[in-house]
């Protein structure tokens, strides 16, 4: 959520950083933001800092803390009778958990093979939304997921530049894309290698949702 001077947090603010979010992060957002602005005495009002924090505490104390009848950890029962979103909390603390294992000294982990390369095509986003012109085709499932791989190296990367010009994939890197599964948990990734694109690699973890969605848990910036 935008965090601006005056502490206030505006629809345009959400809708913004809404579109920025994928997966569980962008479900929880939500309806969390629906949830403080239910409890809000003016609903459909300027939320602020200070109604966040307020709801912030209610729903640990409330909605999660108050299920954990034994304090000893959260159990699949306990669980189970929570909220909507109180569920969705705990699924995303579990993603985060799961994307602090990662070896930040191996980039690219062993057993990975990239089963498509990106070396072609044009990327612009200086308008505010994502542009790719002569991308090869690519098949439905994959479509969605090199978007939003397009998307966060652009917002990473690309935007900081001093100009707006569209960064043609031809002279400026490549994008590889393939499966890895870890060995330790046997989640399946697919992983986004970007390869000196505009002078930075960056390597992306994405696991996918049961929505259709991409939920990226991990990254490495390597240059």
């Amino acid at each position: 959520m935008a965090d601006r001077g005056d502490k206030r947090i505006s629809r345009a603010d959400m809708r913004l950083a809404l579109r920025r979010l994928r997966g569980t992060e962008r479900a929880l957002t939500e309806i969390f933001f629906r949830f403080i602005d239910h409890r809000d005495a003016k609903p459909g009002a300027v939320i602020t800092k200070f109604d966040v924090d307020k709801a912030l505490v209610y729903a640990k104390d409330r909605l999660i803390d108050a299920y954990d009848i034994n304090n000893n950890g959260l159990s699949q029962d306990e669980i189970a009778k929570m909220s909507n979103l109180a569920k969705l909390a705990v699924q995303l603390a579990r993603e985060q958990m799961i994307a602090l294992r990662f070896d930040e000294d191996e980039a690219i982990p062993e057993g990975y093979a990239p089963y498509l390369t990106i070396a072609m095509g044009t990327i612009d986003a200086s308008a505010g939304r994502l542009v790719l012109t002569g991308i090869p085709p690519l098949d439905l499932s994959l479509q969605s997921l090199v978007e939003v791989a397009f998307w966060v190296v652009w917002e990473r990367i690309l935007v900081h530049r001093y100009w707006n010009a569209p960064v043609d994939l031809a002279s400026n890197g490549k994008l590889e894309l393939g499966e890895w599964t870890d060995p330790r948990n046997g989640l399946v990734y697919v992983i986004c290698n970007w390869v000196d694109v505009d002078d930075a690699s960056m390597v992306f973890y994405y696991r996918e949702q049961g929505d259709g969605t991409w939920l990226l848990v991990h990254e490495i910036f390597l240059n």
